[in-house]
């Protein structure tokens, strides 16, 4: 593929590596050192939008932030002609998406082994506020040596950074995505160890938890899909491992581990365990009870270790997204051999640092990119990557009156304790326990709802006669619809939805089509209670379903449509990138295929016409071109 410059800051280009939405990333070397760097640089048409400026900016600042031989390292970024870009560390090695895809699975050992890894980079990075948002395996690189690098910091965010939440708050990889970010609710540092938990179970079983025919079908199944048991599809894993990998994919995130040093610390405990184990089946009685005691783990300390073989990852379609710190090489090319591909994010080197070159201003450059068509290039040191010292003085003499304060302190401890104790074996007052209540009566997530079962039970029990008991009532009756609904879908899955009466096909169909599709959602559901609300020869499982049917109908009746299909946005940022990568030839052959797949949707209807509109626009270019 020809190459659109040469030069870039004090960079030669030499190939491309890879292409997304947001850019593109380069192999080059310095001119001056000659040190092999990859260069990512933002596409030109986004470079004079100050949003994706921004975004753009932020990825930078994010890099700048870590320093961890597990991240890919930040070297220096500017802007020259325009063209916004910034240089990082660049290894000769493949991705674990193209791994995955040539091996199928991995050993369950070797899957424990980079999830420890994994948890050492991620949890350099939550020490310094930052979320990844996009963890999955095109996201992890492995350099020659086996090691891990973590990639693809395009759409993190900073802890407390509202403006991202808004504006990325559903990018990311349907596939390896936490519910609660495809929701378009705020993240967490539990959002990444659901994606952890993700590429652990694909890296056993061979595909993702949730698997869909498109994005709509996988975000509903991310809702309300009953996930496959990984023993089932990894048999030889250990059920430890599986019972973590499971924890991890929880659907609420206070269900999962609490950090992700907590998740490494119980991966190393697992690890000398199981390998423990396994020694003591290879050895005889005699051999056991002369066997050294082994020395206890530190746990205090993420233990990255050596790694021999090699990862894999699974064929999958992909939408295009941003390009990040780690693209994979373009992978037209036709290779049937599985030698080491190259691959941006390097070892663990040293940062090389260009020296000033008389055609670039290396003069300081103020975090923020808010200016068009300057010229500059700002390298990275050390000194930038510091954040703060810790200093340890000398614990000062304890005197006399401080040990009767210590003392009395934790007497007044004790007794706080006692008082707590009679405290809390009181029942809950009614106004305490409908305070827990009202803070999930709103949500839209099912698992919170329904987490909220024991507290609705122990309001019914106690305050029988409460005036709020109404909305108890209701509450509990839509948790019994939600229990309905995963249960007609286990029921689907084992014998066939053909097998299902055809009250509960219906009442299924409408639940589909409430997560894709508000008004086709509201015509089913109005559809379903015509036809069955009148008929008194239902069974009582049977007129449960009509009336959770006619409960939905009235909340979306009254809610309308105020929330956006998170769908849409989707489809819009795959026509945005359409529009800025592909010339007139592929955009109408792109835009057709479109039409094609969505033109039946009502919640698709507007950008269907579109579509088409500009479908229209490209023809008659072309027909103008060639009279």
């Amino acid at each position: 593929m020809p190459l659109d410059f040469e030069f870039i800051g004090p960079y030669q280009v030499l190939r491309i590596l890879g292409q997304g939405g947001m850019g593109t990333v380069y192999h080059g070397v310095n001119a001056k050192t000659n040190k092999p760097v990859a260069i990512k640089v933002l596409s030109a048409g986004l470079a004079q939008h100050q949003r994706f400026r921004r975004r753009f900016d932020s990825e930078i600042q994010t890099l700048l932030k870590l320093k961890h031989p597990g991240i890919v390292q930040l070297i220096g970024s500017g802007e020259e002609k325009g063209l916004l870009f910034y240089s990082m560390e660049y290894v000769e090695g493949e991705n674990l998406q193209q791994i995955l895809r040539r091996e199928k699975t991995l050993p369950w050992e070797r899957v424990v082994d980079i999830a420890i890894e994994v948890c050492s980079a991620l949890k350099h990075a939550h020490d310094f506020g930052v979320i990844h948002r996009d963890l999955k395996p095109a996201n992890l690189m492995v350099n020659s040596e086996g090691k891990l690098k973590l990639t693809d910091f395009g759409i993190a965010k900073l802890f407390g950074a509202l403006d991202a939440t808004v504006e990325g708050s559903i990018l990311g990889t349907a596939d390896y995505m936490p519910p609660e970010q495809a929701e378009g609710k705020p993240v967490s540092v539990r959002s990444d160890l659901y994606s952890l938990g993700s590429v652990c179970y694909a890296a056993l079983a061979g595909r993702p938890p949730f698997m869909g025919k498109n994005i709509p079908e996988i975000l509903f199944n991310l809702r309300f899909g009953v996930l496959t048991p990984l023993k089932n599809l990894a048999p030889d894993a250990p059920k430890e491992l599986c019972d973590l990998v499971e924890e991890l994919l929880r659907r609420e995130p206070s269900m999962r581990p609490p950090t992700v040093l907590v998740v490494s610390n119980r991966l190393q405990s697992m690890r000398a365990g199981l390998s423990k184990r396994a020694r003591e089946k290879q050895t005889d009685k005699t051999e056991v009870r002369n066997l050294v005691e082994m020395t206890s783990i530190d746990l205090n300390d993420v233990i990255v270790p050596g790694s021999d073989t090699a990862f894999s990852s699974m064929k999958q379609d992909e939408s295009p997204q941003e390009t990040s710190a780690a693209i994979a090489p373009a992978e037209n090319k036709k290779d049937n051999t599985h030698a080491t591909i190259p691959s941006v994010a390097g070892p663990d080197e040293q940062t090389q640092f260009a020296k000033p070159n008389s055609e670039f201003d290396y003069s300081e450059h103020p975090s923020g990119i808010d200016q068009v068509s300057k010229t500059y290039f700002t390298e990275v040191g050390d000194e930038d990557r510091r954040r703060s010292s810790i200093v340890i003085s000398e614990p000062e003499p304890t005197s006399h009156w401080a040990q009767w304060l210590s003392i009395a302190g934790l007497v007044a401890t004790l007794l706080a304790c006692a008082f707590g104790i009679v405290w809390f074996s009181l029942p809950p007052s009614a106004n305490t326990l409908y305070q827990q209540i009202a803070a999930s009566m709103n949500s839209t997530d099912d698992e919170q709802i329904m987490a909220i079962e024991p507290v609705l039970d122990r309001f019914k029990e106690l305050y029988p006669t409460d005036s709020r008991i109404a909305d108890v009532e209701v509450l509990l009756t839509e948790i019994d619809s939600m229990r309905s609904i995963r249960q007609l879908q286990r029921k689907a899955r084992s014998s066939g939805s053909d097998q299902l009466d055809p009250v509960e096909q219906a009442f299924l169909e409408c639940t589909k089509a409430e997560s894709l599709d508000t008004e086709l959602a509201k015509r089913k559901l109005k559809a379903m209670v015509t036809v069955f609300a009148a008929n008194e020869k239902l069974s009582n499982r049977q007129r449960q379903l009509v009336t959770s049917a006619k409960r939905m109908l009235d909340k979306l009746v009254s809610e309308g449509n105020a929330s956006r299909n998170p769908a849409i946005e989707t489809l819009e940022k795959q026509m945005i990138w359409a529009d800025a990568n592909l010339a007139p030839s592929p955009r109408a052959e792109w835009l057709k295929s479109l039409i094609e797949l969505f033109e039946e949707k009502t919640w698709a209807r507007e950008l269907v016409t579109s579509a088409k509109l500009k479908l229209i626009a490209i023809e008659k270019g072309a027909a103008d071109q060639n009279p």
